[in-house]
């Protein structure tokens, strides 16, 4: 059995992320940590109810095989009430299971923090992406509004032209801090919120769709981000 350092739970050997908390199972050589199998002690019978020879045999409780699932990251089969995969470290039911799983209590009654192991998604790398492209297309409708703001500024209009270009600037640089948030995975709120930004910039029209595309692959990655 592997045993997990941090919270004492035993895994299957050939486990490399505990299945309760998602802690690294490998030691700094890179080995598994292994603990030794516990042998069961015998029951004792009660005194006056010893079987009897020749007595009826008692029958054993069946036991149920576990159900298994493929891990939707790596695709091999995991137990289905498992949290981590024990092979890739990560949700084995994919992004869009709704619900994060912030913390845990061990046996002992401590409450422990659970980091999630791994790199973002590929979801969350497109949704951080996205993001990051709105924001550019905002910002850089802002700089062309406040040009054009600028040569004309002897017009009546031309201070609402360049008003809408500072506040698309300040959309796109929202949109750019979030889609980064996004991809390391530091914040959901402002990560989402930088998606919002980047749609309501509008950058050259096509802004707008990428600001709604990661608007939406960062609100089904919730459970991926750390805080």
């Amino acid at each position: 059995m592997a045993k997990c350092p941090k919270c004492g739970a035993d895994n299957p050997d050939y486990a490399f992320f505990c299945g309760k908390c998602s802690s690294d199972l490998r030691d700094a050589s890179g080995k598994i940590i292994q603990t030794s199998d516990l042998q069961p002690e015998p029951q004792k019978e009660p005194a006056g109810e010893k079987a009897q020879p020749g007595g009826p045999i008692p029958i054993q409780p069946r036991t149920t095989p576990p159900q298994l699932i493929f891990c939707t990251w790596c695709g091999r089969q995991v137990n289905a009430t498992t949290l981590y995969c024990p092979y890739c470290g990560k949700n084995p039911r994919g992004p869009w299971e709704g619900g994060s799983r912030p913390d845990y209590t061990s046996d002992s009654g401590e409450s422990y923090e659970v980091s999630r192991g791994g790199n973002a998604s590929g979801v969350l790398v497109l949704g951080g992406v996205m993001a990051i492209l709105a924001g550019v297309l905002a910002l850089g409708q802002g700089i062309i509004y406040a040009t054009a703001a600028s040569a004309v500024s002897y017009l009546p209009g031309s201070g609402s032209i360049c008003f809408c270009g500072g506040l698309d600037a300040l959309f796109g640089l929202g949109s750019i801090a979030g889609g980064i948030m996004a991809i390391r995975r530091s914040s959901f709120a402002l990560a989402l919120a930088g998606a919002i930004v980047g749609m309501l910039g509008l950058g050259l029209l096509i802004g707008g769709l990428f600001g709604l595309i990661a608007l939406i692959c960062i609100a089904v990655s919730r459970q991926e981000f750390n805080d």
